[in-house]
């Protein structure tokens, strides 16, 4: 927050600054005038009302000229945004703008277009936005509220400095919201609020949170952290709410949330998405509440699996024996029940191996004996299912390393007990602390 030296200095600026002017009641009548001789075309309308100054500080909102900035509006301020909004609306409707009911900011003929201005009020609530809007490099001296606020095309606040609290609760952003190099002093809260295209957050300062609980990312949205700043650290050491069922999209395994650059065959954005979910797992992990617990496994899953496909190149062995085991196996030791299937799954192959002498190998290379020779001799002559039986009978005690010593391997199925042996070890611990983390949690 400022304190009195600076508060008093802002308010010396605002006082310096000239206002935004509107268009006066006289403008809007000779407006009407205009466009009552005219036919019903927005260009035409637009041009003819921008060359009779009628539209004065709302006419550079009008030209969509590509590189064209918005001087004559620069070092201004806005005592109403909400006010604003409202002129630049109801002068669009004179001027004959119908927005596409199908994609109305798609194609849009006008956008609002705001920079390097002081906004002293800002009250945008249930407001319905037709067109796309740019309020890049502006300074909100007052909280900006956006409540239920609906944005149909793209919201850009580019290098926006929110000196009070930032309201967009349940906002609506069907285009892209681009919240880049912005600045909140106060809270950002997104709580409830629904994107349909990408949210980034590239290299924004949160001096106090982020809420993003409740929120809606419809596909192919990402969310973009990377160097997001909290608390005035790179790291995520601030207070960020957000929910692991906004990343994970449960019920949808293969096609879950993500966060930009994770599906990008450039290894510069998987490395920025691997620490960008290195970072939320820190975050998640300083909360300490069960929710964030699971939220904190999810990214620490997608953390390794990142951290996999940049460490090894494609084609590696070690890359694919990871994805393998570490990943599939074992779930990266977050999913219980992958471990629990993998041991399952060994245990029935390694019977399989035991029960057919290795798929029919002689008896002198590869056999599971059990007691004397007359004992053995006896096995021979017993059906299929009670070979099955034993083979996964002596598969279980290896694996679990019981070793009753009923049932010995000889020859080369001593190297495959070995193996199976040292593999329930190890799934044995992983599993144990998987599932006790789940237990405590």
């Amino acid at each position: 927050m400022m304190s009195g030296q600076e508060n008093a200095s802002a308010n010396r600026q605002v006082q310096d600054l000239s206002p935004i002017e509107l268009p006066s009641p006289r403008d809007v009548e000779a407006l009407r005038e205009l466009v009552a001789h005219m036919p019903a075309d927005f260009r035409q309308r637009a041009g003819a009302a921008i060359q009779q100054g009628l539209l004065k500080d709302l006419a550079g909102h009008f030209e969509q000229q590509p590189g064209r900035s918005a001087k004559g509006i620069a070092h201004r301020r806005i005592a109403d945004l909400g006010r604003m909004f409202e002129q630049f609306e109801a002068v669009a409707e004179l001027l004959g703008y119908q927005p596409d009911p199908i994609e109305p900011a798609r194609e849009s003929l006008l956008e609002l277009r705001v920079r390097d201005c002081l906004i002293e009020k800002c009250d945008l609530s249930n407001r319905e936005v037709h067109w796309p809007v740019r309020l890049e490099h502006c300074t909100w001296t007052a909280p900006g509220v956006f409540v239920g606020a609906h944005f149909h095309g793209d919201a850009s606040f580019l290098g926006a400095a929110f000196l009070g609290d930032a309201n967009f609760f349940a906002a609506s952003f069907d285009g892209h919201a681009f919240f880049g190099g912005a600045t909140f002093d106060g809270a950002a809260d997104f709580r409830g609020a629904t994107f349909s295209r990408d949210i980034n957050f590239f290299r924004a300062n949160f001096k106090e949170s982020l809420e993003l609980r409740y929120c809606t990312f419809e596909d192919p949205v990402v969310l973009n952290l990377h160097e997001a700043r909290f608390g005035g650290s790179s790291a995520f050491g601030g207070h960020l709410n957000l929910e692991c069922d906004q990343l994970r999209r449960p019920g949808r395994l293969r096609n879950p949330g993500r966060i930009a650059g994770e599906s990008s065959t450039d290894i510069r954005d998987l490395r920025h998405a691997c620490q960008q979910y290195g970072e939320l797992e820190a975050n998640f992990a300083a909360q300490g509440s069960p929710d964030a617990a699971a939220a904190r496994d999810w990214c620490h899953y997608r953390y390794m699996d990142l951290h996999r496909q940049t460490r090894y190149a494609r084609w590696n062995p070690r890359r694919w024996l990871n994805w393998l085991f570490l990943k599939w196996g074992f779930g990266y030791g977050i999913y219980t029940k992958r471990v629990l299937i993998s041991g399952l799954a060994a245990i029935l192959l390694f019977g399989i191996l035991y029960a057919t002498n290795c798929f029919g190998l002689p008896h002198d290379l590869w056999s599971v004996q059990y007691g004397s020779a007359a004992e053995r001799n006896l096995l021979a002559e017993q059906a299929w299912w009670q070979n099955l039986a034993n083979g996964l009978y002596f598969s279980v005690i290896t694996f679990a390393t019981v070793g009753y010593g009923d049932w010995h391997p000889v020859h080369w199925a001593r190297l495959a007990a070995a193996l199976e042996g040292l593999l329930g070890v190890f799934v044995m611990a992983v599993f144990t602390v998987s599932f006790a983390r789940k237990i405590i949690r």
